[in-house]
Protein backbone atom coordinates (compact mmCIF):
# COMPACT_ATOMS: atom_id res chain seq x y z
CA UNK A 1 0.00 0.00 0.00
CA UNK A 2 2.93 2.34 0.59
CA UNK A 3 3.87 2.16 -3.10
CA UNK A 4 0.27 2.92 -4.13
CA UNK A 5 0.13 5.97 -1.85
CA UNK A 6 3.39 7.23 -3.38
CA UNK A 7 1.91 6.71 -6.86
CA UNK A 8 -1.14 8.71 -5.73
CA UNK A 9 1.07 11.64 -4.67
CA UNK A 10 3.11 11.59 -7.89
CA UNK A 11 -0.05 11.35 -9.97
CA UNK A 12 -1.51 14.35 -8.15
CA UNK A 13 1.67 16.35 -8.85
CA UNK A 14 1.52 15.49 -12.56
CA UNK A 15 -2.17 16.44 -12.79
CA UNK A 16 -1.57 19.82 -11.12
CA UNK A 17 1.37 20.54 -13.43
CA UNK A 18 -0.67 19.84 -16.57
CA UNK A 19 -3.62 21.88 -15.31
CA UNK A 20 -1.27 24.80 -14.61
CA UNK A 21 -0.09 24.73 -18.24
CA UNK A 22 -3.72 24.76 -19.34
CA UNK A 23 -4.55 27.74 -17.12
CA UNK A 24 -1.61 29.69 -18.56
CA UNK A 25 -2.79 29.03 -22.13
CA UNK A 26 -6.42 29.96 -21.41
CA UNK A 27 -5.44 33.25 -19.71
CA UNK A 28 -2.98 34.30 -22.46
CA UNK A 29 -4.11 37.76 -23.62
CA UNK A 30 -3.06 37.45 -27.28
CA UNK A 31 -4.90 34.15 -27.62
CA UNK A 32 -8.05 35.71 -26.18
CA UNK A 33 -7.83 38.65 -28.59
CA UNK A 34 -7.24 36.34 -31.58
CA UNK A 35 -10.30 34.26 -30.69
CA UNK A 36 -12.39 37.42 -30.37
CA UNK A 37 -11.25 38.50 -33.86
CA UNK A 38 -12.09 35.11 -35.40
CA UNK A 39 -15.48 35.02 -33.69
CA UNK A 40 -16.28 38.58 -34.77
CA UNK A 41 -15.44 37.83 -38.42
CA UNK A 42 -17.65 34.74 -38.37
CA UNK A 43 -20.58 36.59 -36.85
CA UNK A 44 -20.24 39.33 -39.50
CA UNK A 45 -20.17 36.74 -42.28
CA UNK A 46 -16.61 37.65 -43.34
CA UNK A 47 -14.51 34.94 -44.97
CA UNK A 48 -10.88 34.86 -43.94
CA UNK A 49 -8.35 35.42 -46.72
CA UNK A 50 -5.68 32.70 -47.12
CA UNK A 51 -2.90 35.00 -45.91
CA UNK A 52 -4.97 36.07 -42.90
CA UNK A 53 -5.71 32.43 -42.10
CA UNK A 54 -1.99 31.61 -42.23
CA UNK A 55 -1.16 34.62 -40.05
CA UNK A 56 -3.71 33.70 -37.40
CA UNK A 57 -2.63 30.05 -37.42
CA UNK A 58 1.03 31.04 -37.05
CA UNK A 59 0.21 33.41 -34.18
CA UNK A 60 -1.82 30.79 -32.30
CA UNK A 61 0.90 28.20 -32.88
CA UNK A 62 3.46 30.57 -31.37
CA UNK A 63 1.26 31.36 -28.36
CA UNK A 64 0.34 27.76 -27.54
CA UNK A 65 3.71 26.20 -28.36
CA UNK A 66 5.68 28.67 -26.23
CA UNK A 67 3.71 27.55 -23.18
CA UNK A 68 3.39 23.78 -23.68
CA UNK A 69 6.67 23.10 -25.53
CA UNK A 70 8.66 22.75 -22.25
CA UNK A 71 6.31 19.94 -21.18
CA UNK A 72 7.07 16.50 -22.59
CA UNK A 73 3.82 15.23 -21.07
CA UNK A 74 1.64 16.90 -23.71
CA UNK A 75 1.42 15.33 -27.18
CA UNK A 76 -1.11 17.59 -28.87
CA UNK A 77 -3.41 20.58 -28.52
CA UNK A 78 -6.53 22.07 -30.09
CA UNK A 79 -8.32 25.41 -29.78
CA UNK A 80 -12.05 25.59 -30.54
CA UNK A 81 -14.74 28.25 -30.91
CA UNK A 82 -18.31 27.02 -30.41
CA UNK A 83 -17.07 23.41 -30.79
CA UNK A 84 -15.37 24.19 -34.11
CA UNK A 85 -11.59 23.64 -34.33
CA UNK A 86 -9.67 26.82 -35.21
CA UNK A 87 -6.20 25.51 -34.38
CA UNK A 88 -4.55 22.10 -34.00
CA UNK A 89 -0.96 21.61 -32.89
CA UNK A 90 1.51 18.72 -33.10
CA UNK A 91 0.46 17.62 -36.63
CA UNK A 92 -3.07 16.71 -35.58
CA UNK A 93 -4.39 18.09 -38.86
CA UNK A 94 -8.14 17.70 -39.23
CA UNK A 95 -8.67 15.79 -35.97
CA UNK A 96 -12.02 16.87 -34.48
CA UNK A 97 -12.09 16.55 -30.65
CA UNK A 98 -15.87 17.14 -30.56
CA UNK A 99 -16.53 14.15 -32.80
CA UNK A 100 -14.36 11.86 -30.64
CA UNK A 101 -15.11 13.19 -27.14
CA UNK A 102 -18.71 14.23 -27.72
CA UNK A 103 -20.54 17.52 -27.23
CA UNK A 104 -21.41 16.58 -23.62
CA UNK A 105 -17.71 16.72 -22.68
CA UNK A 106 -17.42 20.29 -23.98
CA UNK A 107 -20.62 21.32 -22.21
CA UNK A 108 -19.08 19.96 -19.00
CA UNK A 109 -15.94 22.07 -19.62
CA UNK A 110 -18.08 25.24 -19.87
CA UNK A 111 -20.06 24.45 -16.74
CA UNK A 112 -17.12 23.46 -14.51
CA UNK A 113 -15.01 26.59 -15.01
CA UNK A 114 -11.84 24.58 -14.34
CA UNK A 115 -9.76 21.95 -16.19
CA UNK A 116 -11.82 18.87 -17.14
CA UNK A 117 -10.27 15.45 -17.87
CA UNK A 118 -11.71 12.93 -20.34
CA UNK A 119 -11.43 9.17 -20.39
CA UNK A 120 -8.73 7.32 -22.34
CA UNK A 121 -9.04 7.34 -26.15
CA UNK A 122 -6.88 6.90 -29.27
CA UNK A 123 -5.47 10.11 -30.80
CA UNK A 124 -4.66 9.93 -34.56
CA UNK A 125 -1.84 11.93 -36.19
CA UNK A 126 -1.50 13.02 -39.82
CA UNK A 127 1.45 10.63 -40.12
CA UNK A 128 -0.88 7.69 -39.58
CA UNK A 129 0.44 6.91 -36.08
CA UNK A 130 -1.71 6.96 -32.95
CA UNK A 131 -1.30 7.45 -29.21
CA UNK A 132 -3.47 6.50 -26.25
CA UNK A 133 -4.19 9.79 -24.51
CA UNK A 134 -6.37 11.66 -22.05
CA UNK A 135 -7.86 15.01 -23.08
CA UNK A 136 -7.78 17.94 -20.65
CA UNK A 137 -9.97 20.90 -21.60
CA UNK A 138 -10.66 24.33 -20.16
CA UNK A 139 -12.88 27.19 -21.20
CA UNK A 140 -11.09 30.38 -22.35
CA UNK A 141 -12.65 33.30 -20.47
CA UNK A 142 -12.01 36.84 -21.71
CA UNK A 143 -10.51 38.67 -18.77
CA UNK A 144 -12.10 42.00 -19.76
CA UNK A 145 -15.68 40.80 -20.29
CA UNK A 146 -15.77 37.51 -18.38
CA UNK A 147 -17.37 35.89 -21.43
CA UNK A 148 -16.33 32.46 -22.70
CA UNK A 149 -14.58 32.97 -26.07
CA UNK A 150 -13.46 29.42 -26.80
CA UNK A 151 -12.03 26.17 -25.48
CA UNK A 152 -8.46 24.87 -25.31
CA UNK A 153 -7.79 21.13 -25.16
CA UNK A 154 -4.43 19.43 -24.60
CA UNK A 155 -3.69 15.72 -24.89
CA UNK A 156 -1.70 13.80 -22.25
CA UNK A 157 0.12 10.62 -23.28
CA UNK A 158 -0.94 7.62 -21.15
CA UNK A 159 2.72 6.57 -20.89
CA UNK A 160 3.33 9.58 -18.61
CA UNK A 161 1.00 7.95 -16.09
CA UNK A 162 2.39 4.43 -16.47
CA UNK A 163 5.92 5.80 -15.90
CA UNK A 164 4.86 6.88 -12.42
CA UNK A 165 4.20 3.37 -11.16
CA UNK A 166 6.92 1.72 -13.24
CA UNK A 167 9.45 3.84 -11.30
CA UNK A 168 8.09 2.36 -8.05
CA UNK A 169 8.40 -1.31 -9.06
CA UNK A 170 10.67 -3.24 -6.71
CA UNK A 171 10.51 -6.47 -8.74
CA UNK A 172 10.25 -7.00 -12.47
CA UNK A 173 7.26 -9.32 -12.03
CA UNK A 174 5.21 -6.71 -10.13
CA UNK A 175 2.20 -5.47 -12.09
CA UNK A 176 0.36 -2.15 -11.79
CA UNK A 177 -2.89 -0.97 -13.38
CA UNK A 178 -5.24 2.00 -13.23
CA UNK A 179 -8.93 1.12 -13.50
CA UNK A 180 -11.69 3.69 -14.10
CA UNK A 181 -15.16 3.81 -12.53
CA UNK A 182 -16.50 1.53 -15.27
CA UNK A 183 -13.96 -1.19 -14.31
CA UNK A 184 -11.98 -0.65 -17.53
CA UNK A 185 -8.16 -0.48 -17.57
CA UNK A 186 -7.00 3.01 -18.59
CA UNK A 187 -3.29 2.66 -17.77
CA UNK A 188 -0.90 -0.30 -17.80
CA UNK A 189 2.71 -1.03 -18.69
CA UNK A 190 1.30 -3.57 -21.16
CA UNK A 191 -0.46 -1.44 -23.79
CA UNK A 192 -2.42 -4.41 -25.11
CA UNK A 193 -4.32 -4.41 -21.81
CA UNK A 194 -5.71 -0.88 -22.26
CA UNK A 195 -9.49 -0.56 -22.70
CA UNK A 196 -9.92 -4.14 -21.41
CA UNK A 197 -12.28 -5.15 -18.53
CA UNK A 198 -10.34 -5.21 -15.27
CA UNK A 199 -11.63 -8.58 -14.05
CA UNK A 200 -10.35 -10.44 -17.11
CA UNK A 201 -6.89 -8.88 -17.09
CA UNK A 202 -6.47 -9.19 -13.31
CA UNK A 203 -7.47 -12.84 -13.45
CA UNK A 204 -10.14 -12.60 -10.75
CA UNK A 205 -13.93 -12.83 -10.64
CA UNK A 206 -16.20 -9.82 -10.45
CA UNK A 207 -17.02 -10.58 -6.79
CA UNK A 208 -13.33 -10.84 -5.90
CA UNK A 209 -12.63 -7.55 -7.66
CA UNK A 210 -15.42 -5.77 -5.76
CA UNK A 211 -14.08 -7.15 -2.45
CA UNK A 212 -10.58 -5.94 -3.38
CA UNK A 213 -11.82 -2.40 -4.05
CA UNK A 214 -13.81 -2.33 -0.79
CA UNK A 215 -11.13 -3.85 1.46
CA UNK A 216 -8.01 -2.35 -0.16
CA UNK A 217 -6.02 -5.60 -0.29
CA UNK A 218 -6.58 -9.35 -0.65
CA UNK A 219 -4.47 -12.49 -1.00
CA UNK A 220 -5.64 -14.51 -4.02
CA UNK A 221 -4.41 -17.88 -5.30
CA UNK A 222 -3.66 -18.05 -9.04
CA UNK A 223 -1.99 -20.97 -10.87
CA UNK A 224 -0.75 -22.43 -7.59
CA UNK A 225 0.86 -19.16 -6.46
CA UNK A 226 -0.43 -16.71 -3.88
CA UNK A 227 -0.52 -13.04 -4.90
CA UNK A 228 -1.11 -9.90 -2.88
CA UNK A 229 -3.65 -7.74 -4.69
CA UNK A 230 -3.74 -4.12 -3.43
CA UNK A 231 -5.98 -1.21 -4.48
CA UNK A 232 -5.85 2.51 -3.70
CA UNK A 233 -8.62 4.91 -4.73
CA UNK A 234 -7.61 8.12 -6.55
CA UNK A 235 -10.68 10.21 -5.81
CA UNK A 236 -9.87 13.09 -8.20
CA UNK A 237 -10.87 10.98 -11.23
CA UNK A 238 -12.64 8.09 -9.45
CA UNK A 239 -9.79 5.76 -10.45
CA UNK A 240 -8.43 2.71 -8.63
CA UNK A 241 -4.68 2.04 -8.72
CA UNK A 242 -4.24 -1.75 -8.49
CA UNK A 243 -1.02 -3.70 -7.91
CA UNK A 244 -0.31 -7.46 -8.08
CA UNK A 245 2.76 -8.74 -6.20
CA UNK A 246 3.77 -12.35 -5.65
CA UNK A 247 3.49 -13.29 -1.98
CA UNK A 248 6.58 -15.48 -2.37
CA UNK A 249 8.66 -12.39 -3.18
CA UNK A 250 7.31 -10.56 -0.14
CA UNK A 251 7.92 -13.55 2.14
CA UNK A 252 11.46 -14.01 0.81
CA UNK A 253 12.26 -10.39 1.55
CA UNK A 254 10.78 -10.74 5.05
CA UNK A 255 12.81 -13.91 5.66
CA UNK A 256 16.03 -12.11 4.73
CA UNK A 257 15.20 -9.24 7.07
CA UNK A 258 14.35 -11.68 9.88
CA UNK A 259 17.67 -13.52 9.45
CA UNK A 260 19.60 -10.26 9.62
CA UNK A 261 17.72 -9.19 12.76
CA UNK A 262 18.40 -12.53 14.47
CA UNK A 263 22.13 -12.28 13.76
CA UNK A 264 22.34 -8.70 15.02
CA UNK A 265 20.26 -9.52 18.12
CA UNK A 266 22.45 -12.53 18.98
CA UNK A 267 25.62 -10.46 18.71
CA UNK A 268 24.14 -7.73 20.89
CA UNK A 269 23.09 -10.22 23.58
CA UNK A 270 26.56 -11.77 23.63
CA UNK A 271 28.24 -8.39 23.98
CA UNK A 272 25.79 -7.36 26.70
CA UNK A 273 26.57 -10.51 28.72
CA UNK A 274 30.34 -9.94 28.54
CA UNK A 275 30.05 -6.27 29.46
CA UNK A 276 27.68 -6.90 32.36
CA UNK A 277 30.08 -9.43 33.87
CA UNK A 278 32.98 -6.97 33.65
CA UNK A 279 30.97 -4.06 35.06
CA UNK A 280 29.58 -6.05 37.98
CA UNK A 281 33.09 -6.86 39.21
CA UNK A 282 34.66 -3.50 38.60
CA UNK A 283 32.06 -0.84 39.26
CA UNK A 284 29.05 -2.02 41.24
CA UNK A 285 30.28 -1.46 44.82
CA UNK A 286 31.60 2.11 44.33
CA UNK A 287 28.41 3.00 42.49
CA UNK A 288 26.29 1.68 45.39
CA UNK A 289 28.06 4.13 47.73
CA UNK A 290 27.47 6.94 45.26
CA UNK A 291 23.80 5.95 45.14
CA UNK A 292 23.49 6.32 48.93
CA UNK A 293 24.97 9.82 48.68
CA UNK A 294 22.44 10.69 45.99
CA UNK A 295 19.56 9.50 48.20
CA UNK A 296 20.75 11.77 51.02
CA UNK A 297 20.77 14.73 48.62
CA UNK A 298 17.25 13.86 47.47
CA UNK A 299 16.10 14.07 51.09
CA UNK A 300 17.11 17.73 51.08
CA UNK A 301 20.73 17.92 52.23
CA UNK A 302 22.25 19.76 49.26
CA UNK A 303 25.55 20.31 51.10
CA UNK A 304 26.55 16.64 51.23
CA UNK A 305 29.13 15.40 48.73
CA UNK A 306 30.34 11.99 47.63
CA UNK A 307 33.65 10.48 48.87
CA UNK A 308 36.59 11.32 46.65
CA UNK A 309 38.93 8.47 47.72
CA UNK A 310 37.79 6.27 44.82
CA UNK A 311 40.09 5.68 41.87
CA UNK A 312 39.48 4.78 38.26
CA UNK A 313 36.41 5.61 36.26
CA UNK A 314 34.16 5.75 39.34
CA UNK A 315 36.52 8.30 40.91
CA UNK A 316 36.13 10.50 37.85
CA UNK A 317 32.37 10.02 38.06
CA UNK A 318 32.36 11.00 41.75
CA UNK A 319 34.36 14.15 41.09
CA UNK A 320 32.03 15.10 38.27
CA UNK A 321 29.03 14.48 40.52
CA UNK A 322 30.38 16.84 43.17
CA UNK A 323 31.12 19.52 40.57
CA UNK A 324 27.62 19.12 39.22
CA UNK A 325 26.08 19.72 42.65
CA UNK A 326 28.21 22.86 43.09
CA UNK A 327 26.90 24.34 39.85
CA UNK A 328 23.35 23.05 39.74
CA UNK A 329 21.57 26.35 40.46
CA UNK A 330 23.57 28.36 37.94
CA UNK A 331 23.19 25.55 35.40
CA UNK A 332 19.40 25.59 35.74
CA UNK A 333 19.40 29.34 35.05
CA UNK A 334 21.64 28.86 32.02
CA UNK A 335 19.42 26.09 30.67
CA UNK A 336 16.32 28.27 31.02
CA UNK A 337 18.02 31.13 29.20
CA UNK A 338 19.26 28.83 26.45
CA UNK A 339 15.78 27.36 26.02
CA UNK A 340 14.35 30.83 25.60
CA UNK A 341 17.01 31.73 23.04
CA UNK A 342 16.38 28.46 21.22
CA UNK A 343 12.68 29.19 20.95
CA UNK A 344 13.40 32.67 19.64
CA UNK A 345 15.84 31.26 17.07
CA UNK A 346 13.24 28.73 15.93
CA UNK A 347 10.72 31.52 15.45
CA UNK A 348 13.25 33.54 13.43
CA UNK A 349 13.93 30.51 11.26
CA UNK A 350 10.22 29.92 10.70
CA UNK A 351 9.75 33.62 9.86
CA UNK A 352 12.44 33.45 7.20
CA UNK A 353 11.13 30.32 5.47
CA UNK A 354 9.14 31.36 2.43
CA UNK A 355 7.74 28.48 0.36
CA UNK A 356 10.22 27.57 -2.39
CA UNK A 357 7.19 26.75 -4.52
CA UNK A 358 6.13 30.43 -4.34
CA UNK A 359 9.53 31.62 -5.58
CA UNK A 360 9.59 28.92 -8.28
CA UNK A 361 6.08 29.79 -9.45
CA UNK A 362 6.85 33.52 -9.45
CA UNK A 363 9.95 32.97 -11.59
CA UNK A 364 7.95 30.70 -13.91
CA UNK A 365 5.34 33.47 -14.26
CA UNK A 366 8.03 36.04 -15.07
CA UNK A 367 9.60 33.67 -17.60
CA UNK A 368 6.22 33.09 -19.26
CA UNK A 369 5.52 36.84 -19.49
CA UNK A 370 8.94 37.42 -21.08
CA UNK A 371 8.46 34.51 -23.49
CA UNK A 372 5.05 35.86 -24.50
CA UNK A 373 6.42 39.38 -24.96
CA UNK A 374 4.39 40.75 -22.02
CA UNK A 375 7.33 42.80 -20.71
CA UNK A 376 5.19 45.23 -18.69
CA UNK A 377 3.66 42.33 -16.76
CA UNK A 378 7.08 40.73 -16.33
CA UNK A 379 8.54 44.00 -15.02
CA UNK A 380 5.61 44.47 -12.63
CA UNK A 381 6.02 40.93 -11.31
CA UNK A 382 9.79 41.44 -10.84
CA UNK A 383 9.13 44.67 -8.90
CA UNK A 384 6.62 42.91 -6.64
CA UNK A 385 8.98 39.98 -6.05
CA UNK A 386 11.87 42.38 -5.35
CA UNK A 387 9.84 44.38 -2.81
CA UNK A 388 8.60 41.15 -1.19
CA UNK A 389 12.09 39.79 -0.49
CA UNK A 390 13.68 43.17 0.24
CA UNK A 391 11.29 43.78 3.13
CA UNK A 392 11.36 40.11 4.20
CA UNK A 393 15.12 40.29 4.67
CA UNK A 394 15.02 43.74 6.38
CA UNK A 395 18.50 43.36 7.88
CA UNK A 396 17.39 40.36 9.94
CA UNK A 397 14.81 42.33 11.96
CA UNK A 398 12.12 40.13 13.51
CA UNK A 399 9.68 43.01 13.97
CA UNK A 400 8.69 45.51 11.28
CA UNK A 401 6.05 48.20 10.83
CA UNK A 402 2.50 47.25 9.91
CA UNK A 403 2.97 49.39 6.80
CA UNK A 404 5.87 47.23 5.62
CA UNK A 405 4.05 44.02 6.59
CA UNK A 406 1.15 45.14 4.39
CA UNK A 407 3.62 45.89 1.57
CA UNK A 408 4.91 42.30 1.81
CA UNK A 409 1.34 40.99 1.72
CA UNK A 410 0.33 43.25 -1.19
CA UNK A 411 3.39 42.21 -3.23
CA UNK A 412 2.59 38.55 -2.58
CA UNK A 413 -1.04 39.05 -3.61
CA UNK A 414 -0.09 40.94 -6.78
CA UNK A 415 2.12 38.03 -7.86
CA UNK A 416 -0.53 35.42 -6.99
CA UNK A 417 -3.20 37.44 -8.81
CA UNK A 418 -1.26 37.13 -12.06
CA UNK A 419 -1.07 33.38 -11.56
CA UNK A 420 -4.63 32.81 -10.38
CA UNK A 421 -6.50 35.69 -12.01
CA UNK A 422 -9.33 33.37 -12.97
CA UNK A 423 -10.42 32.63 -9.42
CA UNK A 424 -9.20 35.41 -7.14
CA UNK A 425 -9.19 39.15 -6.60
CA UNK A 426 -8.31 41.16 -3.52
CA UNK A 427 -8.97 44.49 -1.83
CA UNK A 428 -7.40 46.30 1.15
CA UNK A 429 -9.02 48.77 3.58
CA UNK A 430 -6.44 49.90 6.13
CA UNK A 431 -6.77 52.66 8.73
CA UNK A 432 -3.56 54.67 8.11
CA UNK A 433 -3.25 55.41 11.82
CA UNK A 434 -2.03 51.84 12.45
CA UNK A 435 0.77 51.91 9.84
CA UNK A 436 3.63 52.95 12.15
CA UNK A 437 2.95 50.37 14.86
CA UNK A 438 4.99 47.16 15.00
CA UNK A 439 4.12 43.57 14.16
CA UNK A 440 6.18 40.33 13.95
CA UNK A 441 7.42 39.95 10.40
CA UNK A 442 5.50 37.54 8.09
CA UNK A 443 2.42 37.40 10.30
CA UNK A 444 -0.11 38.09 7.54
CA UNK A 445 1.43 36.36 4.48
CA UNK A 446 0.91 32.75 5.73
CA UNK A 447 -2.74 33.55 6.53
CA UNK A 448 -3.26 35.05 3.06
CA UNK A 449 -1.59 32.00 1.48
CA UNK A 450 -3.97 29.67 3.36
CA UNK A 451 -6.95 31.77 2.22
CA UNK A 452 -5.90 31.40 -1.43
CA UNK A 453 -4.98 27.71 -1.49
CA UNK A 454 -7.53 26.34 0.98
CA UNK A 455 -10.39 28.81 0.47
CA UNK A 456 -10.56 30.49 -2.92
CA UNK A 457 -8.75 27.92 -5.05
CA UNK A 458 -11.31 25.20 -4.24
CA UNK A 459 -14.22 27.49 -5.12
CA UNK A 460 -16.02 26.86 -8.40
CA UNK A 461 -16.03 30.55 -9.37
CA UNK A 462 -13.95 33.68 -8.86
CA UNK A 463 -13.67 34.79 -5.25
CA UNK A 464 -12.59 37.87 -3.28
CA UNK A 465 -9.95 38.18 -0.55
CA UNK A 466 -10.21 41.32 1.59
CA UNK A 467 -7.86 42.75 4.22
CA UNK A 468 -9.00 45.30 6.80
CA UNK A 469 -6.99 46.98 9.55
CA UNK A 470 -8.27 49.24 12.35
CA UNK A 471 -8.17 50.19 16.04
CA UNK A 472 -10.78 48.72 18.41
CA UNK A 473 -10.81 48.82 22.23
CA UNK A 474 -7.10 49.69 22.51
CA UNK A 475 -6.19 46.85 20.15
CA UNK A 476 -5.06 46.73 16.55
CA UNK A 477 -7.10 44.23 14.56
CA UNK A 478 -6.22 43.05 11.07
CA UNK A 479 -8.82 40.87 9.33
CA UNK A 480 -8.15 38.57 6.37
CA UNK A 481 -11.46 37.39 4.88
CA UNK A 482 -12.34 35.32 1.83
CA UNK A 483 -15.61 34.14 0.31
CA UNK A 484 -14.20 30.67 -0.43
CA UNK A 485 -15.30 27.19 0.61
CA UNK A 486 -15.13 27.86 4.34
CA UNK A 487 -13.97 25.66 7.26
CA UNK A 488 -16.02 23.43 9.54
CA UNK A 489 -16.09 24.13 13.29
CA UNK A 490 -14.34 20.81 13.98
CA UNK A 491 -11.53 21.75 11.60
CA UNK A 492 -11.16 25.17 13.24
CA UNK A 493 -10.78 23.49 16.65
CA UNK A 494 -8.19 21.13 15.18
CA UNK A 495 -6.24 24.02 13.63
CA UNK A 496 -6.16 26.09 16.83
CA UNK A 497 -5.01 23.13 18.97
CA UNK A 498 -2.67 21.61 16.37
CA UNK A 499 0.77 20.46 17.37
CA UNK A 500 1.76 19.08 13.98
CA UNK A 501 4.83 20.33 12.13
CA UNK A 502 3.53 20.88 8.63
CA UNK A 503 0.57 22.16 6.62
CA UNK A 504 -1.80 25.09 7.23
CA UNK A 505 -2.49 24.11 10.85
CA UNK A 506 1.20 24.47 11.66
CA UNK A 507 1.36 27.93 10.04
CA UNK A 508 -1.55 29.31 12.09
CA UNK A 509 -0.44 27.75 15.39
CA UNK A 510 3.06 29.13 14.76
CA UNK A 511 1.64 32.64 14.27
CA UNK A 512 -0.38 32.24 17.49
CA UNK A 513 2.80 31.27 19.42
CA UNK A 514 4.77 34.22 18.01
CA UNK A 515 2.04 36.71 18.90
CA UNK A 516 1.81 35.38 22.47
CA UNK A 517 5.58 35.51 22.85
CA UNK A 518 5.56 39.22 21.97
CA UNK A 519 2.22 40.43 23.39
CA UNK A 520 1.26 37.81 25.99
CA UNK A 521 -2.40 36.75 26.08
CA UNK A 522 -3.38 39.96 24.25
CA UNK A 523 -1.73 38.66 21.07
CA UNK A 524 -3.86 36.08 19.33
CA UNK A 525 -5.68 35.00 16.19
CA UNK A 526 -9.40 34.23 15.90
CA UNK A 527 -11.12 32.26 13.13
CA UNK A 528 -14.73 32.68 12.01
CA UNK A 529 -16.12 30.59 9.16
CA UNK A 530 -19.27 29.33 7.50
CA UNK A 531 -18.87 26.33 5.23
CA UNK A 532 -19.50 27.26 1.60
CA UNK A 533 -19.78 30.99 2.42
CA UNK A 534 -16.72 32.62 4.01
CA UNK A 535 -13.71 32.45 6.32
CA UNK A 536 -12.31 35.35 8.38
CA UNK A 537 -9.05 35.23 10.34
CA UNK A 538 -8.56 38.15 12.78
CA UNK A 539 -5.10 39.06 14.10
CA UNK A 540 -5.18 40.90 17.47
CA UNK A 541 -2.07 42.78 18.65
CA UNK A 542 -1.26 45.59 21.06
CA UNK A 543 -0.37 49.03 19.65
CA UNK A 544 3.41 49.06 20.21
CA UNK A 545 5.47 51.68 18.37
CA UNK A 546 8.35 50.40 16.26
Amino acid sequence: MRELQLIDKNLETMVKSIEDYLRMISSEYRLQQTLLTIDKNKRNGLEELPLETIRISSLMSSIVSNIIAPSTQLVGSSVLIENEVVYSGYTLGRFDPVQVLGADYFEKISSLGRPCWSGLFTLPYDSGTTKDVFAVGKAIIDKDTGIETGTVVVFVDETNISKIYLENKTNEADRFFIVNSEDVIVSSNEKSELYMPAEGILGITNDEYNLLINEGSRIIMSNGTQYLYSAHHYKEFDWDVVSIISLDEIMEENRNITKALLIVTSLCLLMAFVLSYFISNRLVNPIIRLTHTTKDIIKGDMSIRARTDVGGEVGILTEGFNNLMDRIESLIDEVNQENKKQREMEFRLLQSQISPHFLYNALETINSFITLGMLDKANETVNNLSQFYRICLSKGDDVISIKNELKITCSYLNIQKFRYMEFMDFEMDIDESINNYSIPKLTLQPIVENAIYHGLKNKSKKGLLSIKGYFLNEEIIIEIADDGVGISSDKISQIMSSGETGGPSYGLSNIQNRLRLKYGNKGRIEIESEVGVMTKVSVHILPVKL
